[in-house]
């Protein structure tokens, strides 16, 4: 199926990716290597899935910097929602699963390059990926229940574009909220649309299962989760993956 290429809103640039690697690691070398910047857009020609990475350039310690996963998280919940059915719920496992109707349909992702004396990066990536369309003849019906893709839940009409125009106009807004409120409006936000927030949880970090009731993000973004041994924190750091060598 032949789309039209998304268009971006003022301070974005958009560049299209066509094949492996995804954008996200195309997006993340290219920052490395000085040949991309703040704004860079890079997105996945693939119609059947949303592949977006944007590149930023932090001016603050990477503690902080990160709640930019958050921030990506909420714009793609904001886009979303204006698009989709009304009955569709999305709703975020932290701490970077998207889920469609109780079921994982894709995610966010972080990358960090070196930091300065101050703590502070050369750049940051931060991606959405999406299953539009799953292809029959990969799965077996019943396998993996916990997955899906939109057009299994009645989403199907969305296209790989109007996503990325959507997620790229909501994320710049957020970003200005982030830049003018900090951090709050995008920790409510978020924890509005939690799985499991206020809830008997179970989580499995680092190869051990934690359960316990997921009380809060503090606000660099970890998990407080109260367990029968007491409050204990889950570094959102974990997340970050290596950027190029």
């Amino acid at each position: 199926m032949h789309l039209p290429d998304p268009k971006f809103p003022p301070l974005l640039t958009g560049h299209p990716v066509k094949g492996k690697p995804g954008p996200f690691e195309v997006a993340c070398a290219k920052a490395a290597a000085g040949e991309a910047g703040a704004g860079d857009v890079f997105w996945a020609r693939d119609t059947a899935r949303l592949d977006w990475a944007c590149v930023l350039e932090p001016e603050v310690k990477t503690s902080r910097a990160l709640q930019m996963h958050f921030t990506a998280m909420l714009a793609f919940g904001d886009a979303f929602g204006a698009i989709s059915p009304p009955e569709v719920a999305l709703q975020f496992r932290w701490p970077s699963a998207l889920l469609v109707n109780g079921a994982v349909a894709g995610a966010a992702r972080i990358s960090v390059g070196p930091e300065n004396d101050e703590g502070i990066a050369d750049w940051m990536t931060v991606g959405i990926s999406l299953t539009l369309k799953r292809d029959p003849a990969g799965f077996e019906p019943g396998e993996a229940p916990d997955e899906t893709a939109l057009d299994q839940e009645g989403c199907g009409e969305i296209t790989r574009t109007e996503l990325v125009e959507a997620l790229s106009r909501h994320f710049l807004n957020w970003v200005h909220t982030w830049n003018e409120e900090g951090f709050k409006a995008v920790h409510e936000g978020w924890l509005a649309k939690a799985e499991s927030w206020q809830d008997i949880t179970a989580i499995d970090w680092d190869g051990e299962v934690h359960m316990g009731t997921f009380v809060t993000m503090d606000d660099e973004g970890n998990m407080l989760l109260q367990t029968e041994t007491g409050m204990i924190s889950l570094p959102i750091a974990n997340v970050v993956e290596a950027g190029p060598a």
